[in-house]
């Protein structure tokens, strides 16, 4: 590190950047607008979880303030249970359907995020686009992109009307 006129050691660095990255997620990160309104008209027969990019370390810091793990029942799904692969590889949606016995193919992604619903595509998923991080011209590679929640129940909906019997 020499090179680039850097003294100061380099696990110090990562650590302190880590520290003040989950001091911000832990105090300013909220649910998407919406989506608890939504979380709670899922029935309870389906499997709902979360296949995240993020390293188990800061999700504990976004768990602490909004209490994921309870949420969705322990079914939380780190990079770090498939060595550290990050979206787009689609590798922990596989993990995520393999731990809950169901077939890629049976499951529904909502992702805000490039990056991850290439991930999802990828993995041979129904893959929703959330419009609130990226804007929808971003996340054209979805299956379906609405805006909020409330549109998503509205999909889903629209999606199951003819399959339920």
């Amino acid at each position: 590190m020499d090179f680039y006129g850097i003294t100061d050691d380099i696990e110090k660095s990562v650590n302190e950047r880590t520290n003040v990255f989950q001091n911000i997620l832990s105090k300013n990160i909220l649910y998407i607008d919406g989506f608890k309104e939504f979380f709670d008209k899922i029935p309870q027969f389906l499997q709902v979880c979360v296949a995240t990019s993020l390293r188990k370390d800061n999700l504990y810091a976004i768990d602490k303030k909004l209490g994921i793990y309870e949420l969705f029942q322990e079914k939380v799904f780190s990079i770090d249970e498939i060595g550290g692969k990050s979206k787009p590889d689609p590798t922990i949606f596989r993990y995520t359907a393999k731990q809950l016995a169901v077939e890629p193919s049976e499951c529904l992604v909502i992702e805000d995020s490039p990056n991850g619903i290439r991930a999802a595509k990828e993995a041979g998923m129904i893959c929703i686009g959330l419009s609130t991080t990226f804007s929808k011209d971003k996340i054209v590679d979805a299956d379906f992109v609405c805006s909020n929640y409330k549109e998503i129940e509205l999909k889903i909906l629209e999606l199951l009307r003819g399959a339920i019997i």
